[in-house]
């Protein structure tokens, strides 16, 4: 499962998913890639604002809105990913 944690997120691992699922019809499997593809963004997305926060700014008001929200991105990723996971291994 770790492995596929990493996979999903450092690697074309959910778009890999989603081409072969949509190619033989397999339709369930599609929208796990598809939803793994988007927590892939959601992650990435998350790092972008975090990233660009701290070597742009040393306002520390700007620190405590924007960590409450890349925690939030962070955490809604993991746990979308973790449960997209479980549903494909399972199938």
């Amino acid at each position: 499962m770790i492995k596929q944690f990493l996979l999903t997120y450092f690697s074309t691992y959910p778009q890999q998913i989603y081409n072969h699922s949509n190619y033989y019809g397999n339709f369930g499997n599609a929208g796990i890639g598809l939803g793994l593809i988007n927590s892939q963004k959601t992650f990435w997305i998350s790092n972008f604002i975090m990233a660009t926060t701290l070597y742009s700014t040393n306002d520390n008001n700007i620190y405590l809105f924007i960590f409450p929200i890349c925690s939030y991105l962070y955490s809604f990723s993991f746990f979308k990913t973790y449960q997209l996971l479980r549903l494909l291994i399972s199938t």
